[in-house]
């Protein structure tokens, strides 16, 4: 064969297989050769190895993804790795879903800690309730009867006044008169501290313990002297509302001697002026407090 005639046949063919080689140029697999033996034996060799293969993969949660094989040879590039979840393991789901974010270590976290959810306990309120304040005065009266030494008794009558100082305690005044005979009239000015076992019960029982003078008077306010006294006593209450209040108490006490004797004229009914002269009283009472 003519050489000039087989490098012209040479020529087509390349240019016959040059739309083959722009169809991939870098998923193609295509040779070409030229072996010149001593004859000058050219052969050409074209061809395409392998032909195109399309393949789809899903990934599941992310787009479809299209690559194409050519031989051995990808179309195109893989997608970048997806970024990592965002986990927010302190709610109770991911913010992108994962299959299980409830474990304490999830992979589909990023292989974060998720700490376990605080248990939310409902707050108790402990109300304490205030008890209310006890009235702080109080004034009432009082009548009774008393007995002084020899003397017979007699008619007791008089005007209390009380200041609570703490919810028992209470400090007691009393203004009273006394008429002991014919010729003899007490006056009684005192006070006494109270002490009450059951403040807030509607029944109460109370201690105390008290101290005054006593003025009496004979005759026609001709003559007179004072005695002072202590006593002790208890009491029984009960309270008919919360500002009102009965009680019984009974007490003894002793009085002074005077600092002189009374007159002869008026002995019989004075106060001793030797020893101390002993007494006891009882009284019923109702206090109004405020």
């Amino acid at each position: 064969m003519n050489p000039a005639s087989i490098v012209r046949r040479a020529v087509l063919y390349a240019v016959l297989a040059l739309p083959t080689l722009a169809y991939s140029p870098s998923s193609s697999h295509a040779d070409a050769g030229v072996h010149i033996s001593g004859n000058v034996n050219v052969k050409l060799r074209v061809g395409v190895k392998h032909r195109p293969r399309v393949r789809v993969r899903v990934q599941p949660r992310l787009a479809p993804v299209l690559r194409v094989y050519v031989g051995g040879s990808r179309f195109a590039q893989p997608p970048p790795p997806p970024p990592p979840r965002d986990c927010d393991c302190d709610d109770e789901y991911c913010s992108i879903e994962a299959d299980d974010c409830s474990a304490e270590y999830d992979d589909d976290c990023d292989g974060g800690y998720r700490s376990p959810a605080p248990v939310v306990v409902p707050a108790t309120e402990y109300r304490t309730e205030r008890r209310a304040d006890l009235p702080r005065f109080g004034i009432g009266v009082f009548a009774g009867s008393i007995e002084v030494a020899d003397q017979s008794e007699r008619q007791d009558l008089g005007l209390i006044g009380r200041i609570r100082l703490t919810e028992s305690l209470s400090l007691e005044g009393e203004i009273a008169k006394t008429e002991m005979d014919e010729l003899r009239l007490d006056r009684r000015l005192g006070g006494a501290l109270v002490y009450d076992l059951m403040p807030r019960s509607r029944w109460s029982v109370e201690l105390l313990a008290g101290t005054g003078v006593t003025q009496s008077e004979i005759g026609n306010n001709e003559w007179q002297t004072d005695q002072k006294y202590g006593e002790v006593g208890a009491g029984l209450g009960f309270r008919l509302t919360s500002q009102l209040r009965l009680g019984l108490d009974f007490r003894v006490g002793q009085r002074t001697p005077i600092r002189e004797a009374a007159p002869d004229s008026f002995k019989a009914v004075a106060p001793s002026a030797e020893d101390n002269e002993e007494f006891s009283r009882g009284r019923l009472s109702a206090i109004l407090s405020f």
